[in-house]
């Protein structure tokens, strides 16, 4: 028993280790500001596509973001499967309010993917009247300057792909604020890491750009129809043209506000069961990247004065962490909210097994199984 106590004191000062560093890393990355935005000569003209399915949390705030922006060529293109969705009344009122803006609804009940969201970008692509397209989802909120930050990048010929950082912003419910958490401190540093320290970004759904040619070069959306993982792929696509993909010092803010805890267990199920089928490999190291999980379960193992006081001690480091982290990535995250960072972490240990246990997974309305590769096809109770 002595040599698995001892086991899990490496395994806890790993983990601890590998937060020291993305804490370096993460603060290196956001000093540089903008400094990775290059001035040049001439920005490309860019589609925005918004798929929408029902009203997010302010939606109408996070779509107003995108029609102002300080950008000289830009279309919106909004698209819903349903002619009854709701938001469609928030865009119109939005068109209106915004005439200068070049900006259409695309209404299209076909159906020819698993992916709903895939599904809804590939209905609205015949729209696309510019040479570029942002893929952004609506419960995303940025700057006046979010484009061109990505445009200015992009058009160098060896980039394939920019995408941006997410910052989780709005929290008013201790779900909705345990998600925020996990996305500023531990899913945002990770993707500095990746680019930083492994020169292997990570491509993600919330920010895309990417050249019609290059979307055109990896087979279109319906490459990617019946795969849950879609932004990723989209990036591994890419990279093996030889084209680089970029994150740029920005963030695409995503408001998440009234979250219930089952709405966060099943985000992270999904998720999780995603990256479980992605890469085996990445997924097994995530265990030893959660520092409170460890020390929890080598409290239970020692049971006593002392394994209780270094899970105390843990938690407590771990706390301020993510305070550190937020306060670099300036979160607006309410202060008795951080005290729900161990139960976070504890919830989120848990949801890491699920994956071995289930391959189901429910997205907006529907059941699927879920594959290599994040591969989807229906789920059936009589499977």
């Amino acid at each position: 028993m002595i040599y698995i106590i001892y086991l899990y004191y490496v395994f806890i000062g790993l983990s601890i280790s590998y937060l020291i560093i993305m804490a370096l890393v993460t603060r290196n990355v956001l000093r540089q500001g903008g400094s990775n935005s290059a001035e040049p000569r001439k920005l490309p003209s860019v589609s925005i596509l918004k798929p929408l399915k029902g009203i997010d949390n302010e939606l109408e705030i996070n779509l107003v973001s995108f029609f102002r922006q300080d950008y000289p060529d830009f279309e919106i293109i909004f698209g819903v499967n349903d002619p009854e969705d709701p938001s469609l009344e928030i865009v119109k009122r939005l068109q209106k309010q915004f005439p200068g803006v070049a900006s259409k609804i695309v209404i299209d009940r076909r159906k020819t993917c698993f992916n709903p969201k895939v599904n809804n970008l590939k209905n609205m692509y015949p729209a696309v009247n510019k040479e570029y397209i942002l893929i952004s989802d609506s419960n995303t909120r940025v700057k006046p300057d979010f484009l061109y930050r990505l445009s200015s990048q992009i058009v160098s010929s060896d980039i394939g792909l920019v995408t941006a950082a997410v910052r989780g912003m709005g929290a008013q419910t201790a779900a909705a604020a345990m998600e925020n958490l996990h996305l500023n401190t531990y899913v945002a540093p990770n993707v500095f890491m990746a680019e930083r320290l492994f020169g292997k970004p990570v491509s993600i759904g919330k920010a895309m750009l990417m050249s019609k040619e290059t979307l055109f070069a990896i087979g279109g959306f319906t490459a990617f129809k019946n795969f849950l993982g879609e932004d990723y792929l989209i990036g591994q696509r890419i990279s093996k043209l030889g084209l680089q993909v970029r994150t740029v010092n920005t963030f695409a803010d995503n408001i998440n506000k009234n979250w219930s805890l089952k709405e966060f267990i099943s985000r992270h199920s999904r998720w999780a069961k995603m990256r479980r089928n992605m890469h085996i490999s990445y997924y097994t190291m995530e265990s030893i990247s959660n520092p409170v999980a460890i020390s929890f379960i080598l409290m239970i193992l020692m049971w006593d004065l002392t394994g209780i006081i270094q899970f105390l001690g843990v938690s407590f480091f771990k706390t301020i962490y993510d305070i550190y982290i937020s306060r670099l990535i300036k979160t607006d995250l309410c202060k008795k909210y951080y005290l729900a960072a161990p139960i976070k972490d504890l919830l989120i240990s848990l949801i890491w097994y699920v994956p071995y246990f289930s391959r189901t997974v429910s997205w907006r309305g529907n059941r699927f199984k879920i594959g290599r590769q994040t591969y989807l096809r229906p789920a059936y109770d009589s499977l």
